[in-house]
Parts: structure tokens; C-alpha cells; sequence
């Protein structure tokens, strides 16, 4: 809850059914961190990686 018992802007989306994606994936990237010690050096690579991986799919697709 947000202030006087109203929820904050992220939770009224939620509320709406519209999720925010890039709190999503923050509070993703804070859990690897705190759980698993993952460095953001290790967590840039898996994007950057991933991220190869999916140009590489979307140019075979064309």
C-alpha cells in the first residue's frame, strides 16, 4: 500500500491487469542477486547472450 492505504501506481496497474514488464524484470534481477549471488557482470552476459540468441532467430525467420 501507498501513503494513506492506496496502492502505488505500480500495484494499481497490477490491480487493472496491466503488469509493469521492466519492474518485472528488476524485481527478477534483485532475486538472482540476493538468492543465487549472481554479479550484474554474469547477468549482462546471460542478456547479452540471449540476446544474440534471439537476433539470430528473428534473421532465420526472414
Amino acid at each position: 500500500m501507498h501513503g494513506a492505504g492506496r496502492p502505488s501506481g505500480r500495484q494499481q496497474k497490477r490491480l487493472r491487469g496491466r503488469p509493469d514488464p521492466e519492474h518485472n524484470l528488476a524485481d527478477v534481477a534483485i532475486c538472482l542477486q540476493i538468492i543465487y549471488d549472481i554479479t550484474d557482470e554474469k547477468l549482462g552476459e546471460w542478456v547479452e547472450g540471449k540476446t544474440v540468441r534471439q537476433q539470430r532467430r528473428m534473421e532465420d525467420d526472414k
